[in-house]
């Protein structure tokens, strides 16, 4: 899971999604904070909620956070 910094999710991540598209054996997704400063709590929770869909999926055995 790749989560953006609290202004957007830029062109600072080409590269790593670019290296996670030519690994098709690994899945990845993208956390962009939808209310970074209206409503950081809420902002919290959508991301936990994320998480938690990709960690209950019977899928992955193994999910990694990368942010900044």
């Amino acid at each position: 899971m790749l989560v953006g910094g609290a202004l957007g999710f830029g062109p600072e991540w080409k590269a790593v999604v670019a290296a996670l598209r030519a690994a098709p054996a690994l899945d990845f997704l993208v956390f962009e904070w939808p209310w970074p400063f209206v409503d950081p709590p809420g902002s919290v929770r959508a991301l936990s909620t994320l998480l938690q869909g990709a960690l209950d999926r019977e899928a992955p055995r193994r999910v990694i956070v990368v942010g900044h």
